[in-house]
């Protein structure tokens, strides 16, 4: 069985839940590290990648069952801009989750937790570094663009039989949920190892997105375009005070999605980071 066959039984048939890690960026900057920048948290990856080792350590010894790679504020853009190799920068990221999880098994023996790693997919605001990911308020930008936009970084992850499944962050806006969910659908449809995938949607309350589509229009067209891989949804970076509503708000919408209903689709709880 593959690691992303074992984690999608894992996620679907096991009632305890599954424990994300925590903060990156925020996180690394009170260790000292330097991420200043529009590559933000990525740019530990060229200067500080033992860093991120130890931050998913300490993760992973507070509990944590998932660890996710440090590619959400990067692109095929952003790190062209550097002059950067973006398959180089994607496998490091990939390595550096890969070592924490055997350095971790390594000093503790006795844990017998199956470690996931998930292959971090930001939004395009976040390529912006202009706020956008929390308004969904960009540039007039074709669906076209886009999934160009995500093409290669989405793909190479996938294609990694070391990322278990793909966590799309962040996403404030419905068309480019559209454009991420019909770009793993396709890979997912070409694969003999189809990889299964998150999407955290950024809101506004507890019952938009940021970009003012209501969450239950969103589950609507999931529950007709998505396949079967995709295990879970939920929001992300939204307030305390919306959280709950949050939850309630795609419990109630799920009522009337017989296949996300049918394939177990699971609620993520919101992350208030």
């Amino acid at each position: 069985m593959s690691t992303s066959q074992s984690f999608i039984k894992r996620f679907k048939t096991n009632p305890k839940p599954l424990v994300l890690d925590g903060a990156m960026g925020t996180e690394l900057e009170r260790r000292g590290v330097n991420v200043n920048d529009k590559l933000w948290s990525g740019l530990a990856l060229i200067n500080n990648p033992d860093k991120i080792s130890q931050l998913y350590q300490a993760y992973l010894k507070a509990g944590a069952d998932i660890i996710t790679t440090a590619t959400y504020q990067l692109s095929t853009e952003a790190l062209k801009e550097r002059g950067l190799n973006q398959t180089d920068v994607y496998d490091s990221a990939i390595k550096v989750g890969v070592d924490s999880k055997k350095a971790f098994y390594a000093d503790n023996a006795n844990d017998i937790r199956q470690v996931y790693i998930g292959g971090s997919v930001g939004p395009y605001g976040a390529f912006l570094a202009d706020g956008s990911e929390y308004t969904g308020s960009y540039r007039d930008i074709s669906q076209e663009e886009l999934a160009q936009f995500h093409e290669f970084r989405l793909k190479y992850l996938f294609e990694s039989p070391q990322v278990d499944f793909i966590a799309f962050e962040t996403i404030p806006k419905f068309e480019e949920i559209k454009v991420l969910v019909n770009a793993i659908k396709k890979l997912n449809f070409k694969s003999k190892n189809p990889k299964p995938y998150t999407l955290s949607m950024t809101c506004n309350d507890g019952e938009t997105l940021a970009d003012g589509s209501s969450f239950t229009t969103v589950l609507q067209w999931l529950n007709v375009n998505a396949d079967e891989w995709l295990v879970a949804m939920g929001s992300n970076c939204c307030r305390l005070l919306h959280s709950l509503k949050i939850i309630n708000t795609i419990n109630s919408s799920l009522t009337n999605c017989e296949t996300l209903k049918q394939n177990n689709v699971k609620i993520i709880m919101p992350d208030l980071g």
